[in-house]
């Protein structure tokens, strides 16, 4: 688009202005500091799948896009990481690696003071001997994610103007996964068309209504989850795919369940009127 990028939230991503939610979920959010100054915001997503939220749209984009890393962590975590004390050698690889200074040795442990954690770091990543507990672990249920993900993007919209705020739905490329993975894959369905409102609760409804009117593409994950016909929602199984079946643990998709939460918070409407150009 031609913009310059800007690191919004600092250098490691951890600056950040408290903005109050009382949410489902949530009860605050940290904006980027540049964000937090901006006079207004226009989401520009790409629309795909997602083995949690079953679409990667305008409410996700800036639920987990607009926020900075601490918020991103809350969003995606039910608890802090903690530390499995039969397998901590007490090494203090971690102590060093924390850029809060939140880990401390204690009696020969590795100890974590969640007052100061911010966390989403990566602790765990780095500890020779498996000894904090990793993402996984300590992910929401699918349900509680997707509560989440509404009360983010309430936060973000809530900072602005109501006449500031827009929404742009790339509905191209429609892979069955979010772009933050490291491959693609072929697209479910045909490309639709560029899709923009002032409301994001009714683009990403209308977003799953077209691709749910889409018939599928051979040979892409709409074949192998028996999901061509047109009519057939195409995004609350997709973590059945096996390339997805890593959320499978925390339950199905839940395109409906954000969508809901998020009108219900106020963010918009799940009716709508397309209008074609």
């Amino acid at each position: 688009v031609g913009a310059p990028i800007i690191i919004a939230d600092g250098l490691k991503g951890l600056e950040g202005v408290k903005v109050k939610v009382n949410g489902l979920v949530l009860k605050e959010i940290y904006l980027p500091p540049v964000l937090a100054e901006a006079d207004a915001l226009i989401s520009l997503a790409h629309v795909k799948g997602h083995p949690r939220t079953g679409l990667g749209g305008a409410i996700k984009n800036i639920a987990v896009g607009c926020v900075n890393k601490t918020t991103k962590a809350l969003i995606h975590l039910k608890s802090p990481p903690y530390v499995k004390e039969d397998k901590c050698n007490g090494c203090g690889l971690c102590v060093k690696f924390c850029p809060k200074d939140a880990i401390s040795i204690v009696n020969g442990k590795a100890r974590i003071d969640h007052e100061n954690c911010l966390l989403g770091c990566g602790c765990w990543s780095i500890c020779p001997e498996g000894a904090i507990s990793v993402f996984r672990e300590r992910h929401r249920t699918q349900v509680e994610f997707g509560l989440a993900v509404a009360d983010a993007a309430y936060g973000v919209v809530k900072h602005f103007t109501p006449s500031k705020v827009g929404f742009i739905n790339l509905a191209y490329d429609i892979t069955p996964h979010c772009d933050c993975f490291t491959y693609s894959d072929i697209p479910m369905v045909p490309d639709l068309g560029v899709l923009a409102s002032k409301d994001p609760v009714a683009i990403d409804k209308a977003s799953i209504d077209l691709i749910r009117d889409s018939p599928g593409i051979p040979g892409s994950a709409a074949e192998e989850l028996k999901i061509m016909n047109i009519g057939v929602d195409k995004l609350d199984q997709i973590n059945l795919w096996e390339p997805l079946n890593f959320a499978r643990k925390d339950g199905e998709p839940v395109p409906y369940v954000v969508l809901e939460a998020a009108s219900k918070l106020g963010l918009g409407s799940l009716q709508y009127d397309l209008i074609r150009v």
